[in-house]
């Protein structure tokens, strides 16, 4: 298994990134970031520890809360960050989204 995102670049292409080494410990701190351990900090902070966090996870310098930051769209940044936790847990976030899909949900009423 492995953590992969993708970034825009300053070039306008995608690029992807990918950690296949990431320890336990990770996993543990990653449990940590929840907003109540965090009660005097505003929502942007809190944003950017976890930026941080999710930056933290790659040895690949170029993979920064910056470069995060510039490289997923505003409308994608939830998602993004949901998409690497699940990785992290072992989930796939592709099929997570799609179990979550609108055709899915309609399909099972």
């Amino acid at each position: 298994m492995s953590v992969q995102i993708q970034l825009l670049g300053q070039d306008g292409k995608l690029h992807t990134y990918e950690e296949k080494h990431i320890t336990a410990r990770k996993r543990l701190e990653m449990m940590d970031l929840v907003r109540e351990k965090y009660p005097d900090t505003s929502s942007r902070e809190f944003y950017e520890i976890e930026l941080d966090f999710v930056a933290s996870l790659f040895d690949d310098e170029r993979v920064t809360r910056e470069t995060i930051l510039d490289g997923v769209e505003a409308w994608d940044l939830d998602n993004f960050m949901e998409g690497v936790m699940a990785q992290l847990m072992g989930y796939d976030p592709k099929v997570i989204l799609e179990s979550e899909s609108p055709e899915k949900m309609l399909s099972e009423e």
